[in-house]
């Protein structure tokens, strides 16, 4: 305790020392800046400035650490300082702790190929009283994972009962293990287990990254899986359905059961070819017989039409998030047509091509879409650059308040120009594009690009410029001869400041933010508390 006292006595100096240095920096900033226009001092500028900011870094990040200190040492003043056995404490209390360990924790990688370690193999390490607790707690039990990583070939019968068991009556949440690495035995008794559990199962997630190894696999797999659907209690409890990854090896026609799902609230179909893929009828009727969903992914689905006449009309006044990709115009066209939408503000995620240009737009002309986000590769599939193909009209989508776009490192002078062409294009009436947050997803920002960007910023109304996992600079393999390259905070501080001349504001963040899928309000009143870096 003396020690710590010590440290506390001392952190406020040095708190004090840190913000007068940084005020010293700021002050020298401001003298080099004006010491006049010859390149000698704008050489000595931008020296002097990146050793500043390199050093404000430093600090901003220290007296977070020390902020963070002080909220733990708050909490530590609070507690008597006598020791207490983690033996005393109750089972309860002992099961909130480690369900927090649980959640916050991180699979630790090794430098050799063996098997992840997680917090579940860890605890025991720590406290010995961790198998009482565990099986004092049927909620521990309630998500079983029996993906080879997490359990071995050999134990995944044992691992599945064992969950079913003791998670006693409550809901359960299922992923099943990728087929290849599991024979034909041992997902027919994994079938077997889950009979008697029918009506427990809350999600279901099958995914295989390689596809399946054989045809008998998938249908002693999928088709006593899928059939939990059938059973009543299950249509009422059901929440999450993920089926990813089916390909063409599959070579039966799954029976796509009908509802109502009245809980269901995520459906994510992906990757599925061939007969693995529903009709769009048993598309249309799995989505409409689901009234509560929120959460609806259809990406790269080989839909095929085998049945005519009309379709139910799709009820989703709860969707928040719409995410569809590579689906051709002919099977979106009904989709797009039958989805009826709340007054929820909807983010919509899609790729934009010629081909289904018209469905996306009259899709997003009926709905409240606050955000959108725009994948494509080329330009001309995201903006109109010719006048030959319809453009995406962004002036008729009500309610936008944030764009999207994904240029992923390889076409951002492409796709940012073609945005640039698209506002300059519908610049007749002098009116800008109002948005409070453009984001750019994963890209790099050059001498070329930021110029570009520089013109598109100047054609809107913007309160918040995003840059997410973006670099700044030439990459190395386009350096010149002589070894110069693109000042990256040279880049970064222009774009600072021209955003911040337009009264906006200018964030960089390490990930993407999934807050902004569900919840947009908060995320941009986030982004006001948010300190610029």
């Amino acid at each position: 305790m003396q020690a710590l006292k010590r440290w506390l006595d001392t952190k406020s100096d040095f708190e004090e020392a840190a913000l007068k240095f940084l005020e010293a920096c700021n002050r020298l900033k401001d003298i080099v800046a004006q010491s006049g226009t010859s390149y000698a001092s704008e050489i000595s500028h931008k020296e002097v400035f990146r050793e500043i900011k390199s050093y404000s870094t430093s600090f901003e990040k220290i007296l977070g650490y020390i902020e963070q200190s002080e909220r733990v040492l708050n909490v530590i003043s609070g507690i008597s300082s006598k020791r207490v056995s983690i033996k005393m404490l109750p089972t309860a209390v002992l099961g909130r702790i480690f369900s927090i360990l649980i959640a916050s924790s991180t699979c630790m990688k090794s430098q050799t190929p063996k098997p992840l370690q997680d917090a579940l193999c860890i605890i025991p390490l720590v406290c010995r009283d961790w198998y009482r607790v565990l099986k004092a707690n049927p909620a521990f039990w309630t998500h079983i994972d029996l993906r080879p990583s997490k359990i071995l070939k050999n134990r995944l019968h044992n691992g599945a009962v064992i969950g079913l068991e003791r998670s006693c009556a409550l809901p359960i949440h299922l992923h099943i293990p990728k087929i290849e690495m599991c024979g034909t035995p041992e997902i027919v008794g994994l079938t077997e287990d889950l009979q008697p559990h029918m009506n427990r199962i809350r999600s279901i997630m099958i995914h295989s990254d390689k596809g399946y190894p054989s045809n008998n696999t998938c249908d002693f797999i999928l088709r006593p899986v899928l059939s939990l659907f059938s059973t009543y209690g299950n249509r009422d409890i059901l929440g999450v359905l993920v089926v990813c990854d089916i390909n063409l090896l599959f070579n039966f026609s799954l029976q796509w059961p009908a509802g109502p799902f009245s809980q269901l609230v995520e459906l994510r179909l992906e990757d599925l070819y061939g007969p693995a893929c529903p009709s769009l009828r048993e598309l249309v009727s799995l989505i409409s017989c689901s009234p509560a969903l929120h959460t609806l992914q259809l990406r790269r689905l080989d839909l095929h039409v085998n049945h005519q006449g009309d379709y139910p009309e799709l009820r989703l006044p709860q969707l928040r998030l719409l995410d569809i990709m590579n689906i051709n115009a002919n099977r979106l066209s009904p989709l797009a047509n039958l989805i009826n939408i709340g007054p929820c503000q909807l983010h919509v995620r899609m790729d934009l091509d010629t081909l289904n240009i018209w469905e996306i737009q009259r899709l997003l002309s009926r709905c409240a879409v606050a955000t959108l986000t725009v994948r494509g590769a080329r330009p001309i599939d995201v903006f109109d650059l010719n006048g030959t193909v319809p453009n995406l009209n962004l002036a008729s989508v009500r309610n936008l308040r944030v764009l999207i776009l994904c240029v992923h490192y390889v076409h951002e002078k492409q796709i940012i120009s073609g945005l640039l062409n698209y506002l300059t294009k519908h610049d007749t009436a002098g009116r800008l594009l109002r948005l409070d947050v453009l984001m750019l997803n994963s890209g790099r920002i050059d001498l070329t690009v930021e110029e570009i960007l520089e013109q598109v910023l100047e054609k809107l109304e913007l309160r918040n410029l995003v840059l997410v996992n973006t670099r700044f600079g030439e990459p190395a393999f386009r350096l010149d001869s002589d070894g110069e390259e693109d000042d990256a905070d040279e880049i970064r501080e222009k774009l600072r400041r021209l955003v911040v001349s337009r009264d906006g504001k200018m964030t960089e963040l390490d990930n993407y933010p999934v807050q902004i899928d569900y919840e947009v309000d908060q995320f941009i009143q986030d982004l006001a508390g948010r300190n610029c870096h």
